[in-house]
Parts: structure tokens; sequence; C-alpha cells
């Protein structure tokens, strides 16, 4: 063979090396999974599990280790809040069961209550004849000065054990986290969800009639915001100047600011939502789809701004209570694994990476442990 055919083949060779090479770099780059973005910090999570055969409120880190208990007592202890600075945890200790459109009360240790982060110096801030406790997670004010909650009582009369679930209505109190007088701020009212502004100087209550309402901490009548569009779901933007809410009324999500009250539709099909929630950065809402009994729900992220939303496929099963992580990074779900019969098992809590679509789970999956909230 003579030299120059030589030469030729040797780059032929050489080409086709160059070509496989970045080939299999290719298939690399895009069959590989996403490499992750972000770690989980150092932040604590607060939760409810029923792994010791009662509901009650555990801490762990965030990357789920070092989980431990913190009340221990024989009805059920629920949703718990962190506060500002996030020292203490408030809590609803509540022994109701819903059947047959009734309410039964059986305990007088229903309350609010109050404990630290270390699980200890539990302290009740209701007085013991306050028993009737809508299912509503209690809310601090964001300067930590005060805790919003809900009670429940006959429309007519005084309360009694037993209550008609459509014979109800709910008061809204405040109550200092030391203890002392409570605050009626809203009376006669249906609330199924309470929201602080930022500025902790009003908030937000939502009606099951699918009425949204402002009210001053310091009293007042409140101020009826869109009737018009049936608002559930309603979440502050970070900055405190608008608001948003999903749409009973046409499916959308939309962003309202409370001064003009001019709504600006976010999303521009109709959906079917069970949670909405905005970025601490303000750039982004999550929100989780509605499923009927035995179906998945869906989680999606979509610009505030507006746009297209995006699904994250990182965790399936029935998803409920999203919460955002301090940094923005993460969003916090109870997952209820659903089987092919449609029986729903268990739940656990799932951290899923919004930038990446990766998720890691957190809790065992043979008890309920859901209702999770990010310590500040």
């Amino acid at each position: 063979m003579r030299k120059p055919e030589l030469t030729r083949i040797l780059i032929g060779l050489a080409v086709v090396a160059v070509v496989i090479t970045a080939g299999i770099a290719l298939y690399l780059t895009t069959a590989l999974p996403k490499e992750k973005t972000a770690s989980l910090a150092n932040y604590r999570i607060a939760f409810v599990s029923t792994r010791d055969g009662n509901p009650d409120i555990y801490v762990m880190d965030s990357d789920g280790q070092h989980q431990r208990r913190l009340t221990d007592h024989p009805i059920a202890d629920l949703y718990p809040v962190w506060s500002p600075d996030g020292r203490q945890i408030a809590f609803l200790r509540i022994n109701e069961s819903l059947a047959f459109g009734r309410m039964t009360l059986s305990t007088a240790d229903n309350g609010l209550y109050l404990i630290s982060a270390d699980g200890s110096g539990e302290v009740r801030l209701t007085p013991p004849e306050m028993t009737t406790f809508a299912l509503v997670p209690p809310a601090w004010s964001l300067d930590g000065t005060c805790l919003a909650f809900v009670v429940s009582r006959r429309a007519i009369g005084d309360e009694t054990a037993i209550m008609r679930l459509d014979n109800t209505v709910d008061d809204v109190y405040l109550v200092a986290p030391d203890g002392g007088d409570l605050t009626r701020i809203v009376k006669g009212a249906l609330v199924n969800q309470l929201a602080w502004s930022p500025d902790g100087q009003h908030f937000l209550f939502c009606s099951s009639e699918r009425k949204l309402y402002l009210v001053s901490r310091d009293g007042g009548e409140p101020k009826s915001l869109y009737e018009d569009s049936r608002p559930r779901y309603v979440t502050w933007s970070p900055t405190g100047q608008e608001i948003a809410f999903y749409s009973d009324q046409d499916g959308l999500i939309y962003r309202a600011p409370l001064e003009t009250g001019e709504k600006v539709a976010i999303t521009h099909s109709p959906l079917f939502l069970s949670a909405l929630t905005w970025s601490p950065d303000g750039g982004q809402l999550a929100f989780v789809t509605a499923g009927g009994p035995g179906e998945p729900r869906e989680l999606y992220v979509v610009p505030a701004a507006g746009g297209d939303p995006v699904r994250l496929n990182a965790v399936d099963g029935w998803l409920s209570w999203p919460a955002w992580s301090p940094d923005g990074h993460w969003l916090l779900l109870t997952v209820v694994e659903l089987t092919a019969g449609g029986r729903i098992s268990p739940s656990a809590l799932y951290a899923v990476e919004v930038a990446a679509d990766r998720a890691i789970r957190l809790t065992g999956k043979d008890d309920f442990d859901g209702m999770g909230a990010w310590a500040p």
C-alpha cells in the first residue's frame, strides 16, 4: 500500500471515531436523567404521622433524617404551622367524627395549642369551654404577633355536643402566642381557608360558598372581593400587592391586584384544581389538579406572568398539600399511592425539585404521613 492511501485510511478512521464519540456524547446528554440542580437545604419540616397509632406532630430534617415525635395525645393533633421565627409550632387538637351530616364533639381537650420546636413547653391557647373547631389550619401573622383560627358554632343558639353540618357557622378569632384574651374578628361566616398578608395587617378568608373576603386585623366589616369569579385557593404574592386564585366560575387561575380589582388570567384553558400556591420569589405558581376518588392528581407549575402550565412527573398518586421550600427550589407534597383497584393506601411525604423534576421520598409509606410544613 502506498503512503498516500494509508494516510487517507487513517484520516477516515479518525473521522469515524470523532462521529462515534460525538454520537455517544449526544446520547449521554439526552438519555441520562437530569442533573441535580439544587440540594435540600438544612431546613426543618413539621408533619403529622400515625406511625405510633394516633395522629401526632413530628419534625424532621428536610432530607428526611432525624424524624421524631413532638406530641403524644390520644386524640388527633393536626395542621402544624411554624411561627415566623421557626421556634414554635401551632396546631389543632381535634376529636371529631364526620358521619351522616353530623359533627360529634367528644372531648374537652379540643383546642389550639403551641409547642416549642424541640418538643418542650406545650401550651393551650384557647379556653376549655371552646371545643368546636373548624377543620381549617390556623394561620400565623407574618410578624409573629398573633394567630388566626376558626371556631364553629350553631347558626341559632349555643354550641352543643352534636351539631348538624348544614346548621353551623364559623367565627374567626385572633390570639397572641403568649396567650391572653381572644378577639373575635369575623362572626357568622363559613370559612375554609385563612391567608395572612405579608405585612400582617390583613388576612383573606375563603368561604365554602366560594366567596372571598379581606379583613383588617383591627376588625371592621369584611370586604368582599371578586364575587363574579367564585374564588378558591387564594394565595398572596410575596410582595403582598396582589393575590392569585382559582375561579370556580370558569376554571381559570387569575392574578388579582387588591387596589384596582382588575384580575388577569394566568391560564387560558379550564382546569379543575385542588390546591394553588405562589413561589417565594414570585416567579411561579404551583397547583395540583383535582382527581376523583381513586384517581391521580397531577402537579404543575406555571409562570406567574402567565403561560402554559408544565407538569412535573417525578411523583404519581393522589397529591395534596403542596408547599414551597423557603428557597423556592422544592415543593413538599403529601402523596397517597393509588393501587390498581382504586383503593387508597397510606401516604408519604415527598420533596420535588422543580427545576430538575425529580422527587425524594422523605418518609415511609406504611402509615399516614402528611400535612407537611417547612420551617422558615
